[in-house]
Parts: C-alpha cells; structure tokens; sequence
C-alpha cells in the first residue's frame, strides 16, 4: 500500500473521532442553527480540497485517450444528438462500445469547451462534483436521521474514503461522481415535495433522475431506494400509498431508459457473463461484494 493511500486510510478511522472534536468546539464558539451547518459545509469544502488537491497536476491515463483525447464528439457542443449516439461513447473499434453515457460526455465537451485538452480542467470536474456530493449526503443524511452530527460523521468519510480516489483522481471516472450528484439531487427534491412542497420540487426530482440515468446505469436503482424509504415509514397506509404511486414516474422513467439504451446498443447488459454462466457469475459477484464491504469498513 502506498504512503498516500496508507495516509488517506489513517484519515478515515480518525474521521469519528475529528468530527466529535468538531462539534464539541463549535457548540462553543458558535451559537445553535443555520451557523453550525453552514460552518459543517465549509469544513467539508475544504477538507475536500485539501485531500485532492493533487489531482489537478495529473494528466490523461488509461482510458482517458479514448474516452476524451481523442474524441471528435466532444470537440463541440451541437448537435446535441451526436452525444446519444453508441459510436461516440468510447471510439475505439478495438474496446467495447457497450457504454451509453450521454450526460457524461456532454460534461467533458463542457470542460473541452471551457479548456481544450487541459487535464486540470477536468480534474476540477470531478473534484467540484465530488465535494458537492459530500454536502448532498450532508443534507440527505440530516433529512433522513434528524441528526446534524451523524449526517457529518457520514459525508466526512464520504468524502475521504479512499474508494473514492479513483472516481476523483481519473477523468474517465467522471461517470461516478456526475450521476450521484443528481441522483441524491433527485432524492432531496422528492423529500421536498414529500414533505408538503410543490409540483414543481418533483417535477425536478424527475429531470435530475433523468439526467443521472444519463450520466451512470446504476442511476436505476433510485426508484427502488424511493420505495424503500416509503415503506420503512410510520406513515398511515393511504398516505403511503399515494406515495407509492407517485413513484410509478421513476419506474417508467427508468424503464424507458433500459430501453433507449438497448435500442442505441443493441443490448441490455454491458458485457456478458464472464465467469461462465449465470450462477458461476452470481457467485462470483456475491465473493466481490464482501470485498467491497470489507473495503468500505477497512480500505487497507
């Protein structure tokens, strides 16, 4: 393990301990309310800051010249189509095409646009999405549990896990960091509107899941996550069933992308079933994903 990801991990299992410190300084120096928020967001922006920083000095690797330097696609902004088009997600005749991201490479023709091929402009992208990130699961997280002080502790290790280096540091992990952004954006919106606000916060938790869908497939899962909430509510079962059937929207909605998608690609799934088959691949998945939990819980 390298010192700076040794470092980034000695970051996180102090991440508790520093944010109890925090709050405990702050109910000092400054009063209750909207302050201590807004002193949690800038903490959050410039621990954000501090930690990846370093990335703007790098530059294109790996399947970033596929992806950006060498795509014509993002060389200008119009016609809108062309970013909806198979050919253009990853040019290469010789890698798969079975990625169909429209919103993603239209935010790289956005940093092109702003810099040409500077690789700092598209690490700030990422950088800028992934900090935002870190407030939206502050406020969801506040919205959800009550607590300002747990809504921290969790986007704090958000924001300085070390998973999430790759998604921040490699431009071509744009995907990640853009579709969360409007995926939690879509999430608080119908919170607002759940909690008695207007059609118009859930027409925009509408336009954000599409826009996230776009961006990453596993924007789908959102309208499960919808559902999940409404039913681990103490809501009485009419109120909850007109809930459930204003998220009827987002299951269309992601229904219809699966099948725009596999209109452009001529395929449902990404790739195949590389391990041999799909309960060969089922267990496969079930041993990667105890590595991810014990990533998440110990990144060394």
């Amino acid at each position: 393990m390298s010192p700076h990801t040794r470092a980034r991990a000695i970051v996180v299992a102090l991440a508790g301990r520093g944010s109890l410190l925090f709050f405990r300084v702050r109910a000092i120096l400054i009063p209750d309310g909207a302050n201590r928020a807004g002193l949690a967001c800038a903490l959050l922006v410039l621990l954000g800051w501090a930690a990846y920083r370093g990335s703007l000095r790098g530059g294109f690797v790996y399947d970033d010249a596929t992806y950006v330097v060498s795509n014509e696609a993002i060389r200008t902004l119009s016609p809108v189509s062309k970013f909806f088009r198979a050919e253009n997600q990853f040019p290469d005749p010789k890698g798969s095409r079975h990625v169909w991201r429209p919103a993603t490479l239209f935010a790289y023709a956005l940093d092109y646009r702003a810099a040409g091929l500077d690789p700092r402009a598209f690490h700030l992208t990422s950088l800028v999405f992934h900090v935002l990130n870190a407030l939206l699961v502050f406020a969801l997280i506040g919205l959800l549990f009550g607590s300002r002080q747990t809504a921290f502790v969790t986007a704090l290790v958000f924001l300085l896990h070390p998973a999430q280096t790759e998604s921040v540091a490699w431009v071509s992990g744009l995907s990640n960091p853009l579709y969360l952004c409007f995926y939690l954006g879509s999430w608080l919106l119908y919170l607002r509107w759940r909690g008695g606000g207007s059609a118009v916060a859930y027409a925009a938790s509408l336009l954000c899941f599409a826009i996230s869908l776009l961006s990453k497939e596993m924007a789908v899962t959102l309208p499960l996550a919808l559902a999940l909430g409404e039913r681990l509510g103490r809501e009485p079962a009419p109120e909850r069933w007109r809930r459930y059937r204003a998220l009827l929207a987002y299951f269309l909605l992601a229904a219809a992308y699966v099948l725009a998608r596999s209109a452009a690609l001529g395929q449902t799934a990404q790739v195949g079933y590389w391990a041999g088959g799909p309960w060969p691949q089922a267990l496969t998945m079930l041993g990667g994903f105890a590595q991810y939990v014990r990533l998440a819980l110990a990144p060394v």
